[in-house]
């Protein structure tokens, strides 16, 4: 049936330029609600935080509410003013444009988001607006002044739309001053890295990261001092590294600061007899290192890959990087069979144990509401079995999930590499067709956040993940497998510095009410650095991810670190990762909300 759409115009707030989104009930008093519709109230307000605008003032923006089967509604309004609608209780669309010029016909600057009104309650909204893309072009301005005992520095600005030709600017090593003009409008990254080299392997680097708004006509501008520069945190890693602990997260309590390469050890769990493939993740390994492979010291093979049955109780198992047989990292594994067999029983569908959540940077990281789950507002005072205890009283049905209008109840996992790790109480068995479900929100807004799934088996019988873990095989054709990247700690309410295996460096852009979005439950009061590893994706919406479009899963498409498919007869384990290191700038990194998993075949 056809309704008419009712709304009408309220007494103006404030508006300006808007760079973030925030959607949350309000506090403000507001006007009695007619039955059976909702209030919105629609803000615009000045970016805050690590984005750099232009100092621009918009004369006019014009803004439509839309939702399917109603009349649109549209309106224009100046600087100073804000819209309050009635509407009817459904999900709306807010698109608003900001014009230079008040009798202007093109915009310059554009933003829109989705909010789910409620019968007789009241949304309130931040709109974010950014510059259209290649409407115009515009200029970034610099001046950098560096602290002393630099042996380099360099800046680069790189558009987020197109990063294939970025400026890049040596700073010296006192700093600089340039323009750098011409550049078409959009979204672009701004980098500052600062190197000292203290050994031929060890090494000392800082770096500021910043998403810039180059606006049509407009100069946007960025000062940096000595001091400034100098207050940046240096933070320690080897520059070359082994490491066998494939998807899970590695901190400096993990790696001596004394060591010039890391030399990590754990043990895997391995089914006896069948063939098993190893694979070392590596970091910063020069070009033409030789692998050389150990097994109980007796020398058994040369190259990047080792695929053995191991039949022994147990195999010290070691690799060595090698450059004109001087030695850049090791690496070894302590492998062990066992054949405990699927376990039977078990009382509920859902996974029913948290073993570890331990979440990227991220905007949901930290905050305690919206899309935040867990629901926690500090993650500083909180240790690792603090964070577990309270996923786990999730998985109990003791706390209640935010987002609870989304397809079942999800967790946010922060940036590329956060993910959990959840047990079932019984076996899931690879039965026919899909075995497993895992929700997420992707539906809501259609804007794919893909997540890897991993599955593991319990092989030793002792509850624990400590065997290989292998992926469920999606479509991304082109991902990068082991690799790894290390979120620097925040220093201040600001966000986190990255830099990943294949070069790049960065931060996430939007981080709202001084949140920094870090997690802190895993490195703990002194810890200065949590590493990811796991596999790259480079597409947002795909098959056979979680949080882009993939509900149900099937376990015969796992696979091993060498691709080959598998035939894995149950699991006992999953862990969902966040795939893409990908920065929506207004709206924040792309971070997978993930479900509890659920076993298809129980009680079948």
């Amino acid at each position: 049936m056809y309704r008419k759409t009712i709304y009408r115009i309220l007494p103006a707030l404030s508006l300006a330029l808007g760079i973030f989104l925030e959607g949350c009930s309000s506090h403000l008093q507001a006007p009695d609600i007619p039955e059976g519709l909702g209030l919105l109230q629609i803000h615009l307000t000045p970016g805050e935080g690590r984005t750099l605008i232009p100092d621009i003032t918009f004369a006019r923006y014009d803004l439509t509410l839309s939702t399917e089967g109603e009349e649109s509604i549209t309106r224009s309004i100046t600087a100073g003013e804000s819209l309050t609608v009635e509407l009817i209780p459904v999900i709306w669309t807010i698109t608003a444009q900001g014009f230079a010029q008040a009798g202007d016909e093109t915009p310059i600057a554009q933003g829109s988001l989705s909010v789910k009104i409620k019968s007789g309650s009241t949304e309130t909204i931040t709109l974010p607006l950014g510059p259209l893309e290649d409407v115009g072009v515009g200029t970034f301005r610099y001046t950098i002044s560096l602290p002393e005992g630099l042996s380099s520095a360099t800046l680069t600005l790189s558009s987020l739309a197109n990063s294939e030709n970025p400026v890049i600017r040596n700073l010296g090593t006192e700093g600089s001053n340039g323009t750098i003009s011409g550049r078409a409008a959009g979204y672009y990254r701004l980098n500052l890295t600062m190197d000292r080299e203290v050994s031929l392997i060890a090494g000392q680097r800082t770096s500021l990261s910043e998403v810039v708004h180059i606006y049509d006509g407009a100069e946007t501008g960025f000062i940096l001092s000595a001091e400034a520069a100098a207050a940046l945190a240096w933070a320690y890693l080897p520059k070359a590294w082994l490491s066998f602990d494939h998807g899970r997260r590695i901190t400096d309590a993990d790696v001596p600061a004394t060591q010039n390469a890391w030399e990590l050890q754990n043990t895997y769990y391995v089914p006896s007899g069948q063939s098993v493939v190893l694979v070392p993740l590596t970091g910063n390994i020069p070009q033409g290192a030789v692998y050389e492979w150990t097994i109980d010291n007796t020398p058994v093979h040369t190259g990047e890959i080792l695929t053995r049955a191991f039949t022994a109780p147990s195999s010290l198992v070691k690799v060595t990087a090698k450059v004109d047989a001087v030695t850049h990292a090791t690496a070894s594994t302590l492998v062990k069979t066992a054949s405990a067999g699927p376990r039977s029983g078990g009382t509920k569908a859902q996974a029913a144990t948290c073993i570890e959540f331990s979440p990227a940077p991220g905007q949901f990281v930290g905050r305690g509401n919206g899309y935040s789950n867990p629901a926690i507002t500090d993650l500083s005072s909180l240790t690792e079995e603090d964070v577990r205890d309270i996923v786990q009283q999730y998985l109990d049905g003791h706390r209640t999930f935010n987002n609870i209008d989304y397809d079942g109840k999800v967790f946010s996992l922060g940036g590329w590499g956060g993910y959990y790790i959840l047990g079932f109480d019984h076996s899931v068995p690879n039965g026919s067709g899909a075995d497993l479900r895992i929700a997420s929100n992707y539906h809501v807004a259609h804007m794919g956040e893909a997540g890897v799934v991993w599955v593991s088996q319990d092989l030793n019988g002792d509850g624990k993940p400590n065997e290989l873990w292998y992926p469920l095989k999606g479509s991304q054709a082109s991902s990068i497998k082991g690799y790894a990247m290390v979120y620097f700690k925040p220093r201040d309410a600001s966000s986190a510095f990255w830099i990943d295996t294949q070069g790049g460096t960065g931060t996430f852009s939007y981080y709202p009410n001084g949140n920094d979005g870090y997690p802190y439950h895993i490195t703990g009061k002194t810890g200065t650095y949590v590493m990811f590893t796991g596999t790259l994706l480079q597409d947002s919406n795909l098959n056979g991810y979680v949080d882009a479009g993939s509900v149900t899963f099937d376990l015969s498409d796992a696979v091993d670190a060498a691709g080959n498919g598998l035939s894995l007869e149950y699991i006992d384990f999953v862990k969902v990762q966040t795939g893409l290191n990908k920065d929506g700038a207004g709206v924040g990194e792309y971070s997978t909300e993930a479900g509890i998993p659920e076993d298809l075949h129980f009680g079948g």
